[in-house]
Formats: C-alpha cells, structure tokens, sequence
C-alpha cells in the first residue's frame, strides 16, 4: 500500500499530476473501506491497465472489493438474526483517491454500484488532485450526476493527503511533502485551483472540506488554515485555462 515512503513511483502519480504540466496518462487510485469509528477495514490501490481498463472500473470488478461489502451484509445479517430486529447502523465509508476526477463513464459505472449497495454504505467520498478533461461537456455532466446521486466529491485538501499517505500517525503536511520531496506550496496550489473549479461546476461551496470520515487526523492541519486569506493569493488559474489542461487519464 502506497504509504509512509512505500511504492513512491504511484504516490508521486497522484501527488505530481498537474504539477509544472505532468500530466500522466493514466489514473491511479487508493480506496479505504472504513467502519463508521473510522476505523480501516481494508485498502487497496489500481491504475489504469496496458488495455486502457480506468482504474475505478478495475476497483469495482475486483471480487476482493466487492467481497470487502457484501461482509458488511453478512455481519448485518447476522447481527438482525440475533437480535430479531432490523440493524441499519452497519455500514462502512468508502474513500477514493485519485489523481484525476473520474470520467463520464467512469461516473456512470460508481452511480450504479452505489445505487446497488446504498444500504452498506453511510458514505461515498471520491477526492482527486485534478479535475479530468472538463473541456468535454459529458464529463462535467458526469461530475454532476455524482454529486447528485449523494456522492461527496472533494478535491485534495492538507488533512487528506496526511490522511491517505501517513494514516497510522499525526504528521504535518510540509512533513509529509519532504518525504516525497515536493514543495507543498505547489500542492496547496493545486489542491486549491481544484477546488475552486470543482465549486464552479458543481454549484456548491466547497469551503468547508473536512473529511468526517477521515478522523485519524484530527490533530492535523486545519481545513481552515487551507481557507485562509494567503492560501487564496494562490488562487491564480481561473477555470477556462483549467478546462484545456486536463488531457489525460
């Protein structure tokens, strides 16, 4: 698993993309399924295949994944048979991490999966570095309709990266760019850029982007401090010149 230092090649990836114009040709993902104390109950990552397969199609054809949810079903099963009522409080949080936001097919295809297992899931989070071709109208729709569908999209905050890379401890964010020796003032900048366009699209204030469901951070950075007044000076692509950015997957 892509963590503390661990296989730096795909870290890089998600962290690089959109940095000083990388834009790789291929999308890599980590996917957490925690309980709702937060707690992992399984991780694992993907990138896009020599045969062009999106990463987020590979996750969800990976028996492993969909085995990992229909345990929470059986242990529900069996809570129910015990206590003779109905237990809606076991479900899990799925996050996603990429490093571009997914396709309209792509979206397509984790709307279905959602829609199917809504009833294990309290919550679905997809969260991303850089926004995928958003000069291409079906993609953008493709955004949308996940948003509509109750599924959280994000773009990359301080506390995520910390969250996702340095799980098992509180680390800063500068601490956890020195390990992949990149300047977090490119980062922020990014993360931010993708914010604000994210919250041009979608229609929505994306201000407030902590991870309720990311708590082994709590004493981490700040969502606010990302906020703050220096943070916005950074705020130097508008979304147009974004739109033509973004060519790869």
């Amino acid at each position: 698993m892509a963590e503390g230092g661990e296989d730096v090649p795909f870290v890089r990836a998600l962290l690089d993309t959109g940095i000083d114009g990388y834009k790789p040709k291929f999308t890599n993902l980590i996917v957490f399924i925690k309980n709702t104390d937060g707690t992992v109950i399984w991780k694992d990552k993907y990138q896009t295949s020599e045969s062009h397969v999106h990463a987020e199609i590979q996750m969800l054809n990976d028996k492993v994944f969909k085995d990992e949810i229909e345990k929470v079903k059986d242990d529900k099963t069996k809570k129910t048979e015990k206590t003779k009522t109905t237990d809606k409080t076991e479900k899990v949080d799925i996050i996603l991490t990429l490093n571009y936001s997914p396709c309209s097919e792509c979206a397509d295809k984790l709307i279905e999966f959602y829609e199917v297992k809504k009833s294990l899931i309290r919550k679905f989070t997809i969260r991303f570095s850089r926004l995928y071709r958003i000069n291409i109208q079906a993609n953008i729709d493709g955004l949308k309709d996940l948003n509509s569908a109750g599924i959280t999209l994000k773009a990359m905050t301080e506390k995520s990266w910390c969250d996702v890379l340095m799980p098992e401890e509180s680390s800063s964010f500068e601490k956890v760019m020195k390990l992949y020796d990149l300047d977090p003032v490119m980062i922020r900048k990014r993360d931010l850029d993708t914010r604000k366009t994210l919250q041009e699209l979608l229609g929505k204030d994306q201000s407030d982007s902590s991870d309720e469901s990311d708590s082994s951070h709590e004493s981490g950075p700040s969502h606010e401090s990302e906020s703050s007044d220096s943070d916005a000076q950074l705020l130097v692509s508008d979304m147009e010149k974004l739109k033509f950015e973004s060519d790869s997957d």
